[in-house]
């Protein structure tokens, strides 16, 4: 895995209103899930790519790049938005699931389950926790938020 990026935000400066804080916040969790999405493709894109990037895979996980290297340039780039569609839904039902406020994720006595993503701001040099912010609680629901972060950080392959 790459080194996820540095985000451009200095806790000092984050706005004082608590909406636009979580914003702020909530836009910083997107950045890092693009960021995710992002490498995640070009890397398998690679490995499809390059016989090379290839034979560093242990043989058990090279099969499905090497099945897929054999397609034609058309049949690849098909295969491609396939896997692209299927990782953009996956996440939208994450974030679906993370949203979820109500009683639909019930156990078998009749108790329910709700999942809280809490954004720790530490510092830097100890550790410390000087702050947290939950994210998917707030003035949006939580997987509304993915169709901004695809306009505002979506990477597009040059074809």
């Amino acid at each position: 895995m790459t080194r996820p990026p540095t985000i451009d935000v200095f806790l000092d400066q984050l706005p004082t209103d608590p909406k636009e804080r979580h914003e702020v916040l909530v836009e910083v969790f997107g950045k890092y899930v693009f960021w995710m999405r992002n490498f995640v493709l070009s890397d398998k894109c690679k490995l499809v790519e390059s016989s090379e990037a290839r034979e560093q895979l242990a043989a058990l996980f090279r099969d499905p790049f090497d099945s897929m290297a054999k397609l034609d340039s058309h049949e690849r780039k098909v295969a491609y938005e396939f896997a692209q569609e299927c990782v953009d839904s996956f996440a939208r039902e994450l974030l679906r699931l993370l949203a979820n406020r109500g009683f639909d994720l019930q156990l078998s006595d009749q108790n329910v389950v709700r999942f809280r993503l809490v954004m720790e701001l530490c510092s830097g040099a100890t550790g410390e926790v000087i702050d947290e912010e939950i994210l998917n609680r707030g003035v949006r629901h939580f997987p509304d938020y993915w169709g901004r972060w695809l306009n505002r950080f979506y990477v597009r392959k040059s074809s």
